[in-house]
């Protein structure tokens, strides 16, 4: 599993789920409650989207 993006804005995150998943690449979003912690500006808990196959990223 490799993390492509990690970003407080989960509706941004969602639009790049969206885009690669409609592509056929399976994805996983990692914290996807931690953006909705009131006051909490933690780089640790933002959204972050990985992608399953290690084989779909290609650099």
């Amino acid at each position: 599993m490799i993390e492509l993006v990690r970003d407080p804005d989960s509706v941004k995150i969602g639009f790049y789920q969206s885009v690669l998943e409609d592509a056929g690449i399976q994805t996983y979003l990692r914290n996807a409650d931690g953006s909705n912690m009131a006051g909490v500006m933690i780089f640790d808990v933002y959204p972050a989207l990985c992608v399953v196959n290690d084989s779909d990223v290609h650099y």
